[in-house]
């Protein structure tokens, strides 16, 4: 060894003198008359390596025919199935003896020619492993899983590059898609259910004009023609691929466990996961309410193995979301329940971000507030009270973050006193999401909650305070109705009468003269009235009635408790002012009859108070004694179920008459108007304005 060494380096030598003697004319003249001829060595040895390596693989094909042999001897029924099922199996000599022949023309080809060594290269036999057979079971199992993993073949063993044409894809028909739906009934074959996925995949790619960057082949595997085979394919695997996979992966006692822990979700997973991409990409792209629900109840029945897939879970729940905001009721619902499902189901960290991610798109379509608006808020805010309750500590974390920077807004309206302050927080979105924690913290009854109602109090009596003027009265009666109710439920003392009682007095004791017929405005679709409003009765009729309505449920609210008379006292004796001074006959009337109500249930607690053996003093007893009574009806609340179910029934009469009503003649039209005679739309902040009368 250490002799070749030395004598490999004394031809380097050599080598290296003898091109260090030579010029550069001379060396470029000896590499331009060499000629390719000389140097036959590098080409020669790959052909023959090459040619060692077919003989091993022919001598790999001879152990796996040695193989198939025996199978006929031992297993004469499987051997005929194969047989009759899968010729190209069996006709692997036929393939060898041509291979072989290939190989001895190519090798003498090449030595008498000279081929090159690229072209050497490329001629060879495809390697073929021999298989281990064990049973007729296991062979049945291995081709199914290459059949749904791979799905190269297509129907007739055609190569999936013979299926696909150039023009975009083979032509799917009416006729394969049955043919496929009829073998997922009976056998419930995973090929066939990746042939329908494969299929539905091609069908969006087509449909969005675009190719999907994860295939492997830049061309759709199909191509549709016709619409309503679209339907088709879209509606059979809407109704057939989510059962056969249940059964492939069946759900387990807990309803909380995921697929993954099913041993068949590797299998599946490669079929489940573009296919919940396909669904993802049909609910953004119709709009067929009814098929979008068919599609979000699709996802529903498939929850176990979305959560799986977090990235595939991530996109469906951001489409699911905008649904739920955007879509139409239907779809809301729908995509209220799929994303409830996920929500109890997905690991406790990612449900903060999910809560999170609703509360945000319930603040962005909230801003505008109309009849057709509104209903759907109101469902939203349904919605998210059911989804909070859920986890009561990540609620509590929500609640502090966003009910701090309901205050943040506020004091920074508060200390600017400026418009744009001041609109950030007269709008319809900081209502509605105070509107919503105050329904959160009422439905919640966890003593964990508690301590978020004091501060959220404080911001709604901060907003009420803020701007005092009667144009503003539709909003305070938002807030104070809020505050009445958060009170209610949670069984606290909420001092709300007075910002009534100042409405009350304001608006019982003038009238305005200037325009005795108008609209009566929907105060539930108002926050500020305009100057035309504000001159006009129906407005004030509206805001008296509103004030009367809340003074009512404030006054049946605390019926039961220990303190009624006093707590009621200050409150009868200014509504008894009102009553005496008031020009509205009905309002006096009606002022009268709540006096009177409160006066006997007043007077019904002080005699119930002389038989009492306990003290103020003493908390406990107070507080089951106030128990007992909170339940059962007294004149107060009668009145109030009296009063609301007739006053639901004028506003319905009203409502249907109206539409029997032919058009009057419009007014004079106002700064406040719009030259068609309709009013401006006040309520947006981007439409926020300060008068004269704001400041004063």
């Amino acid at each position: 060894m250490a002799a070749r060494k030395l004598t490999k380096r004394r031809r380097t030598r050599e080598v290296g003198s003898g091109l260090a003697e030579m010029s550069v004319d001379q060396f470029m003249a000896d590499v331009e008359g060499s000629d390719d001829e000389s140097l036959p060595v590098k080409p020669v040895k790959k052909l023959r390596s090459s040619v060692t390596k077919r003989k091993r693989q022919r001598s790999e094909v001879d152990s796996h025919g040695d193989a198939l042999s025996q199978l006929a001897a031992t297993d004469p029924d499987f051997f005929q199935f194969l047989k009759d099922n899968d010729q190209e199996l069996l006709q692997f000599t036929n393939d060898n003896d041509k291979s072989d022949e290939r190989l001895e023309s190519d090798v003498s080809d090449a030595v008498e020619e000279g081929a090159d060594s690229d072209s050497e290269d490329s001629v060879g036999v495809p390697e073929l492993r021999p298989m281990h057979v064990t049973s007729h079971k296991e062979v049945i199992m291995e081709s199914d899983e290459e059949s749904s993993d791979s799905g190269d073949k297509c129907e007739g063993g055609e190569s999936s590059d013979e299926c696909v044409e150039s023009v975009g894809g083979r032509r799917l028909t009416r006729e394969m898609v049955v043919e496929w739906v009829e073998s997922v009934q009976t056998s419930q074959s995973l090929r066939s259910v990746k042939q329908l996925t494969n299929a539905l995949h091609s069908a969006i790619a087509q449909m969005l004009h675009k190719d999907d960057s994860e295939d492997t082949v830049s061309t759709p595997m199909y191509h549709i023609e016709s619409a309503s085979v679209f339907n088709l394919l879209v509606l059979s695997c809407l109704k057939h691929v989510e059962p056969c996979l249940s059964i492939h992966l069946p759900p387990s006692q807990g309803k909380s466990t995921l697929s993954s822990s099913h041993k068949a979700w590797p299998r599946v997973k490669r079929i489940i996961k573009p296919y919940l991409s396909d669904l993802h990409s049909l609910i953004a792209n119709l709009r067929d309410p009814a098929m979008q629900c068919a599609v979000i109840r699709n996802i529903r029945t498939l929850t176990r193995c979305v959560v799986c897939l977090p990235r595939v879970c991530k996109g469906l729940e951001k489409q699911l979301i905008e649904c739920w905001a955007c879509g139409d009721h239907h779809v809301q619902v729908m995509a209220f329940l799929a994303l409830r499902d996920i929500t109890l189901i997905k690991p406790h960290p990612s449900l903060g971000e999910t809560l999170k991610k609703l509360y945000l798109a319930f603040v962005r379509n909230c801003k505008f507030t109309s009849a057709e608006t509104l209903p759907r808020v109101r469902f939203m805010e349904n919605c998210l009270v059911e989804l909070l309750s859920l986890d009561t500590p990540t609620t509590y974390q929500l609640g502090f973050v966003y009910i701090r920077q309901l205050a943040i807004h506020l004091r920074a309206a508060i200390t600017s006193g400026k418009k744009d302050a001041q609109q950030a927080v007269y709008n319809w979105q900081f209502v509605h999401c105070l509107d919503l924690w105050g329904r959160v913290l009422g439905h919640l009854t966890d003593t964990k909650l508690r301590p978020l109602v004091y501060p959220l109090v404080q911001v709604v009596l901060g907003t009420v305070s803020l701007q005092p003027s009667p144009r503003y009265y539709p909003l305070r009666l938002h807030l104070t109705k809020t505050l009445i109710e958060l009170g209610q439920s949670t069984d606290t003392f909420i001092p709300s009468a007075p910002f009534l009682l100042e409405v009350l007095e304001n608006c019982g004791a003038n009238v305005s003269s200037k325009l005795q017929t108008g609209k009566p405005p929907d105060l539930s679709l108002l926050l500020r009235a305009t100057k035309t409003q504000l001159q006009s009765r129906a407005y004030q009729s509206a805001v008296l009635n509103g004030c009367f309505e809340q003074l009512v449920s404030f006054s049946a609210a605390h019926s039961h408790l220990i303190g009624y008379p006093e707590l009621m006292f200050p409150i009868a004796t200014r509504v008894r002012r009102v009553a005496k001074t008031t020009p509205y006959s009905w309002l006096r009337l009606q002022l009268q009859q709540l006096l009177a109500k409160v006066d006997e249930v007043a007077k019904a607690i002080e005699r119930e108070r002389e038989r009492v053996e306990f003290s103020p003093s003493q908390i406990d007893q107070v507080s089951a004694w106030e128990a007992s009574r909170r339940g059962k009806e007294n004149a107060v609340r009668k009145f109030q179920k009296t009063w609301t179910s007739a006053h639901a029934t004028v506003t319905e009469v009203k409502g249907s008459s109206k539409k029997r009503v032919a058009k009057k003649k419009r007014h004079p039209v106002s700064d406040d108007e719009t030259s068609d005679g309709g009013v401006v739309n006040e309520d947006v902040v981007e439409d926020f304005d300060l008068s004269s009368a704001d400041s004063d």
